[in-house]
Parts: C-alpha cells; structure tokens; sequence
C-alpha cells in the first residue's frame, strides 16, 4: 500500500486503502491520527476495519477465541436490578369472605328451623284461633239430555276429525241395583 494515501478523500476505494494502510502500519502518525479521527465519526469505517480483521485472521489461520456468550449474558443478569415481586396472599385471605358467607347462611337456616319447631304451644294455639273456613258449594248447571243430543247433532257436520255417527255414551245404574 501507498503511505501517501490522502485521508481527505470521500471516495470509497481510498478510504478502503487507507484502512487496509492503517491495519498493516503503513501510515505515519500524522496520517494514522486523521484515520482515527475518521473511524470515530463514521460507522462504515468501523464496520470496514472489523472486516479486515476477520480477513486476516483467516488468511493467517489464527485460531479463534471461543465464544463467550454465556459469560456476558450471566455478566449482563448480574448487573441487572432484581425486582421484587408481590407476596402471594395467604389462604386466609382467600377464602375468608366465602367462609363467613357460608357460615352465615348455614346460622340462618339452622335459626329459622330451630324457631319453626321448637315453640309448639303457640303454633297450636294459633291454629285453634283462626277460623275455619267452609268449604264453598260448586253448583253446576243441569242440561237436559235431550237439548245435549239435539245441540251435538247440529254441530255435528261442523267438527272436522269426526266421521263417525253420533254416540250417546251415558251410563245409567237400573234403581234396584242401588239397594
């Protein structure tokens, strides 16, 4: 590479020179302080150096050093802040309110049964107070079997499922059989 290579220059093929001239010590200082002026304010630089790196370590086989990802993740964990979270709440809590409800309830049916039966002298004694009531006569209207038969016969043709002659399905008991 040339050490007379302009670092002033914004074309890319000189600045790609110019890189590869400060990777392998070819520029004085004057010309290396400009460059890392340069690699400081422009990230393609940056990206363009890691490159050439990596390119020179194939091409002279370095071995490479093993990943420490696991470090820096437990590195990172570490510097991390721990958060506390909640406390659970306790079963008593929980199952309080539910409990009393419960409790309450069973109190309450207990107390109205317990008061249902265990005052009998009173619940008798309103029994014989109170009126009792007569029960009420039902009177129905008699049809006379002969305007029954004369009304169905009329309204015979009028009913549409019934095809069969009219029947008088009465049943009388004879007079002596009552005896």
């Amino acid at each position: 590479m040339q050490n007379t290579a302009k670092l002033d220059s914004t074309g890319a093929a000189e600045q790609s020179d110019i890189t590869s001239a400060a990777i392998d010590g070819e520029l004085d200082s004057a010309q290396f302080d400009t460059f890392l002026r340069d690699y400081k304010r422009d990230n393609d630089l940056e990206s363009q150096w890691q490159t050439y790196h990596l390119i020179g370590d194939a091409l002279r086989q370095t071995p490479m050093h093993a990943s420490s990802i696991a470090q820096r993740v437990s590195a990172q964990l570490a510097n991390e802040p721990t958060l506390l979270a909640p406390q659970r709440k306790s079963l008593v809590h929980k199952y309080a309110l539910p409990v009393a409800a419960s409790v309450a309830a069973v109190m309450l049916v207990s107390w109205s049964a317990l008061n249902l039966t265990s005052d009998p002298i009173h619940s008798s004694t309103l029994a014989a107070n109170t009126p009792s009531a007569q029960q009420p006569v039902i009177q129905t209207a008699q049809i006379d079997p002969t305007q029954l038969n004369e009304f169905i016969a009329a309204h015979r043709d009028y009913s549409a499922g019934v095809n069969s002659p009219f029947v008088n399905a009465s049943y009388e008991i004879p007079a002596e059989r009552n005896r």
